[in-house]
């Protein structure tokens, strides 16, 4: 299995996101109230898989700063560990903000809309 390329290219990629959360939770350290650090560090963990760890982080981020992006990536993370009124409610909000196409086709199949 390690000697596939599929595989060792998503090894690799998935070594990047945890770099990526880890630059992020350093500038946490440094401010604790920079909502992009804790947004990025919640896409992270959806990207690697874990939407349950990557809730706590994008609410964060959400409270300090409600971009469309993050009240995506918020709502992506509620649907994929069950919470479909929270996913839905969070996913509206996100259509509300005004979001690019791409972000708000992700909202509308959330949403219902």
């Amino acid at each position: 299995m390690g000697s596939d390329p599929a595989y060792s290219a998503a090894a690799a990629l998935a070594s990047r996101f945890g770099e990526a959360e880890a630059h992020a939770r350093n500038a946490l350290h440094a401010d604790a109230g920079r909502a992009d650090a804790w947004a990025l560090v919640g896409e992270m963990l959806l990207r690697r898989g874990k939407p349950g760890d990557a809730v706590a982080p994008l609410t964060r981020a959400a409270a300090l700063q409600a971009s469309g992006r993050t009240l995506v990536l918020l709502a992506e993370g509620l649907a994929a560990t069950g919470r479909t009124a929270d996913a839905r409610a969070t996913a509206k909000r996100a259509l509300a903000a005004g979001l690019d196409p791409e972000l708000s086709a992700r909202a509308r199949k959330i949403s219902g809309e």
